[in-house]
This record gives structure tokens, C-alpha cells and sequence, in this order.
């Protein structure tokens, strides 16, 4: 009884032993997976980053042509506006009424321009020497005085610039905020006894403008502040959007105004030579964000489509692959006295079990392996791609790659760290699918918005790969090849033996690589003015042990070069003396 209950016994066991095949089968599946998870992710970024992009280069043109559109229809409007001031300022005995501060023969002067000035949206104001408002054209509107506005003081102090004597002012009402032009009232003599304001509030002068340019005008205060009371939960402008616009430069941002999304092109707001503010030019961007969403949606249904393809075959192959274990296991649990006829003892039983096991396993190691190098080349090709979306870069990283391996190996490296330098070295650059090309292809000096997008792709490089674990030891050189010995350099800005030594290498070949290379601004440096100029970054932005390697191995190096396709690194052309 006791030996019919440990016979049992056995027999549980193999069948907790069965299920191994099922956890073999994940480990088959699930790197594919993995890897389908990554290229669609990666994919569908870069898709929906270009689709975006080439929506927004139309954008682009559209909200520079609306803003010089803008700016013209503004100067037309403000030429209207001084001939209509100038109309008012010249009106029969209007100064006689003014010194006499008779309101109601002023009333009468201004009666004929009642109606037209509510057609027009406009307000008209006359206001006394002293700045105190006599009539208002509808009545009631503006304030009681206006001597504390500068525009005001000016014209009533006679005041003339090289624009004339009218001034203009962005003055805040309880209605809102106004645009006024102001003109002297002159006596007899010329004295100046009083002004005319003529105002436009931002509210109409946006919605005026707005029409006939086919989308909105946003007006901004020099603080950056909405001044038009229509645009419901529009925001203020950010310091750095402010500081980035002037007289030639605009600034494209997004902006939310009474539920609808505008592109908004943001430039300098001057009148009468004066700095009011900032313009937006805005045009709706819905449509677009639809599109992209549309895109999403779509590469979403694909990469699902996909993925269920990848676990149908997968799942066909890894069982094609369990197939002869299970059938094992069955032919085991199916021979009751398996253990009497086939094996002579417990011991022996667990050292076959164990023995297949390991056999399966090293066979699953060496499938994990090829999956790597397969999933490493699919990485290596989508850098490749990058490297030669620019001519003057394509096969940089392959490049580098080698001359890091040459410098590494003068260097005494153990062959682990080297390969770990290599697969940095080719991946390096990996993160500039993440820069625009307009960006990448700039023959002449980047902006500094274009340096910090540009000195953005390390990291970007950097997430895209962290979650692959067979290039966590190169995710460093991906993240760093861009800091500096002294601690100037980017993204972390590690210094001096903090930065790992296969990165310090992989910096000298990627400088090295680059100067000897045709650039859009330069052409391709000889090996030995490329040497010298690195030289004098040693103990700058280079280790110095490195370019001491470089120079030793120089003969090497150059003949490499040369090899590469750079014919002016000739072994002739180099210094025999270290300089270091």
C-alpha cells in the first residue's frame, strides 16, 4: 500500500514536471511580442510625428501670410481712422465751443457723425484742456478724464514726433479695452485747448480685421495678457514666447479660445511707432488634430492586426517546437512502472528529468539569443535609416563604430566592454528620429530653439531603448557620448571619470568622424588638422588618455579612414610627435 502511494506520488510529480512546456512556449512567444510592441511603438511615433509635421508646415505658411495679411489690413484701418481724427479735429468753431465748455453746442457740432459712428463701432471723445471729457459720441461712453493717459498728456501739451502730432494709446474701460487716436484742438492762435480721441474697442477691432483674413486676431498686452474679452479662456502669453518675437520673428503656438483650438502665428503689435503689444494670427487647428487622431486610431487597428498575427504564428511554431517534450512527458505518465523498467532508481529518474531539462533550456538559450541579435539588427537598421536621412551624415554611425573599436582596442579593453562600445557606437545617433529634418538638414547656424530640440535626441535615443534589456550596458554611450570632460556637456553634464571610459571613447570617435566628414557649412578636414583641433580639447570636452590612444594608434586610425571612403586621412598627412 505504502509502495502503491509513493508510486502515485511519482506520478504527481511528473505531471506538475508536464506543464514545463507551457512557461517554454511564453518564452518563445513573448520576445516577439516584445519586439512587435517596440517597432510599432516606435512606428507609429515617428508616422504620427511626420503626418504632423507636414500638417503644420502648411500651418506654418497659412499663419505667415495671415499675419502679414493681418499687419496691412491694420495699417489701412489705422489710415482710416487718422482721416476721419483729422475730419473731427477740423470741424467750424469746434475750438470756440470747446474753451466756452458748452456740451450741448459740442453735441450739436457731432450730430451728423452719431449714426455713423455706431455703424462703425467706433467711439468719439472730446475732452478739454485739462484732460476732462466734454462729450461722448454714443453718450455715456469712455471715462470721466483721461489726463492720466500719456497719449492724451502729449497732445494736449502740443507735442509733435516724426509721426506728427496725433498719438495713439490702449486705454482700459469698464467696457474693455479700446485702441484711441488722439488729435490737438487749436485755437486761433494754434494753442492747443482741447483733443478728440476716436476709439475702437480690441472686441470689434479683432472680429473687423478677423473677417477678412479667414480666421481670428488674437491682441495681446506687453505683458502678454488677452485683451480681447470675446476669446473666452484664451491664456496669457509665457515669458519665452514674449521674449522669442520681435519686429522679424514670429512665434507659432497653440491657443484655446471658446472651445475651438488655433494654431497661432504671435508677432510684434506696433502702431504710430509705438509697442502696444503682440498680434496672434490664429488658424483653426481641429481639423488637424482630427487627422492625427484619425492616423492613430488606424495604425493602432493595423498594429493589433498585427500583434494577433504574431501570437497565431507564434504560438504555431512554439508548439511545433514543445512538440517532442510533451510528447516525453506523455509517454511517461502513460507507463505506470516507467520508473522499474526504464530507470533503476528515484536518483536516476530526477537525473534524466534533469538532464532533458537542461538540454531544453541551453536550446531556449541559444532561441533568446538569435532573438536578440535578430531584435539588435532591426534597431541597427532603423539607426542606419536615420543616419542617412541627411547625405551628409549617412553612415556615420558605422563609422564611429569602428573607429571606436580601433581606439578601444589601443586602449586595452576586454573584449565584453568592446562589444558593449559597439552597439553604443551604431546606435548613438538613434534618438534624432525625434529631431525634424528641417532641423538636421540646416546648412547654417541652428536657433536656440532648434539647439535645444537638437540636444534633445540622447535622451530621446535613451527611453526609446531602456526597456530592451540586452542593451542596458550600452544604454550609457546612447545617453552621454555628448558630455563633456569638464562637465559642459549634455544631458546630466557629467565630468571627468564620472562619464564611463567606453563613452569618453565613443566621444573622441564620434568628433573624429564628424570633422573629417563634408558638413553643409565646411568641408571634410584633413586626419591631421582633425588630430589638432581635438587636441585642443583635451581635458575640455575630451578625456585626455583617449587622445593620447588616438595619437599612438594613429597610423592605424588614418589608414582606416581612408578605407571608410575619406581620402584625405592619408598616413602621410599626420604628426609623428605626440602633442600630449
Amino acid at each position: 500500500m505504502l509502495r502503491g502511494e509513493s508510486r502515485n506520488a511519482g506520478l504527481r510529480g511528473l505531471r506538475l514536471d508536464a506543464t514545463l512546456p507551457r512557461p517554454l512556449r511564453q518564452q518563445i512567444i513573448v520576445p516577439f511580442l516584445l519586439l512587435l510592441v517596440f517597432v510599432a511603438v516606435v512606428g507609429i511615433a515617428a508616422l504620427t510625428y511626420q503626418a504632423t509635421g507636414n500638417g503644420l508646415t502648411g500651418f506654418d505658411q497659412n499663419l505667415v501670410r495671415g499675419s502679414v495679411q493681418a499687419n496691412d489690413a491694420l495699417a489701412t484701418l489705422e489710415a482710416g481712422r487718422l482721416n476721419d481724427l483729422r475730419t473731427l479735429a477740423a470741424t467750424p468753431s469746434l475750438a470756440t465751443v470747446v474753451q466756452q465748455r458748452n456740451e450741448t453746442a459740442l453735441s450739436a457740432l457731432f450730430v451728423a457723425n452719431t449714426r455713423a459712428a455706431q455703424e462703425e463701432h467706433v467711439v468719439i471723445l472730446v475732452v478739454d484742456g485739462d484732460g476732462r471729457r466734454l462729450v461722448s459720441i454714443p453718450a455715456g461712453k469712455g471715462r470721466a478724464a483721461y489726463s492720466d493717459v500719456a497719449a492724451v498728456r502729449h497732445v494736449l501739451t502740443g507735442a509733435s514726433d516724426r509721426q506728427g502730432d496725433k498719438y495713439l494709446a490702449v486705454v482700459t474701460e469698464d467696457t474693455g479695452d479700446v485702441v484711441y487716436w488722439a488729435a490737438p484742438i487749436r485755437g486761433a492762435t494754434q494753442r492747443v485747448v482741447g483733443a478728440v480721441l476716436l476709439g475702437v474697442s480690441i472686441t470689434d477691432l479683432a472680429a473687423q480685421l478677423g473677417h477678412t483674413q479667414g480666421g481670428r486676431l488674437f491682441f495681446y498686452g506687453p505683458t502678454g495678457r488677452p485683451l480681447d474679452s470675446s476669446a473666452a479662456g484664451l491664456s496669457s502669453l509665457s515669458p519665452d514666447v514674449r521674449q522669442s518675437v520681435s519686429a522679424d520673428h514670429l512665434m507659432r503656438v497653440s491657443a484655446s479660445a471658446n472651445g475651438h483650438t488655433y494654431a497661432v502665428a504671435v508677432g510684434d503689435w506696433t502702431m504710430r511707432g509705438e509697442h502696444l503689444g503682440y498680434l496672434g494670427v490664429g488658424v483653426p487647428a481641429d481639423q488637424a488634430v482630427d487627422n492625427v487622431f484619425r492616423l492613430r486610431i488606424v495604425l493602432l487597428f493595423v498594429f493589433a492586426g498585427t500583434a494577433l498575427l504574431v501570437l497565431v504564428v507564434g504560438g504555431l511554431l512554439a508548439r511545433r517546437i514543445t512538440r517532442p517534450l510533451e510528447q516525453l512527458v506523455s509517454s511517461m505518465l502513460a507507463t505506470g512502472d516507467f520508473s522499474h523498467r526504464r530507470l533503476s532508481s528515484r536518483a536516476d529518474e530526477i537525473g534524466y528529468l534533469t538532464s532533458s531539462f537542461n538540454e531544453m533550456t541551453a536550446s531556449l538559450e541559444e532561441k533568446t539569443k538569435a532573438l536578440e541579435a535578430s531584435s539588435f539588427a532591426s534597431v541597427e537598421a532603423l539607426a542606419r535609416a536615420i543616419d542617412a536621412r541627411d547625405a551628409y551624415t549617412y553612415g556615420h554611425s558605422a563609422r564611429v563604430a569602428r573607429l571606436s573599436f580601433e581606439i578601444a582596442r589601443e586602449m586595452g579593453l576586454p573584449p565584453e566592454q568592446l562589444s558593449t562600445l559597439g552597439r553604443a557606437a551604431l546606435l548613438h545617433d538613434i534618438g534624432k528620429i525625434g529631431v525634424e529634418d528641417r532641423v538636421l538638414r540646416k546648412p547654417g547656424p541652428l536657433t536656440k530653439r532648434e539647439v535645444i530640440a537638437m540636444r534633445a535626441h540622447p535622451v530621446i535615443g535613451y527611453e526609446m531603448l531602456k526597456g530592451l534589456h540586452f542593451l542596458e550596458s550600452s544604454l550609457s554611450g546612447i545617453r552621454h557620448h555628448h558630455e563633456h570632460w569638464d562637465g559642459t556637456g549634455y544631458p546630466d553634464g557629467l565630468s571627468g571619470e564620472g562619464i564611463p571610459l567606453a563613452v569618453r571613447i565613443l566621444t573622441v570617435a564620434d568628433a573624429l568622424d564628424a570633422l573629417t566628414s563634408d558638413r553643409p557649412y565646411r568641408s571634410a578636414m584633413s586626419f591631421s588638422a582633425a588630430l589638432a583641433t581635438i587636441e585642443t580639447g583635451a581635458a575640455i570636452q575630451f578625456d585626455p588618455a583617449v587622445i593620447r590612444a588616438l595619437r599612438s594608434h594613429s597610423a592605424a586610425i588614418a589608414a582606416l579612414l581612408t578605407v571608410m571612403g575619406k581620402p584625405r586621412a592619408m598616413p602621410s598627412d599626420m604628426v609623428k610627435e605626440p602633442a600630449i
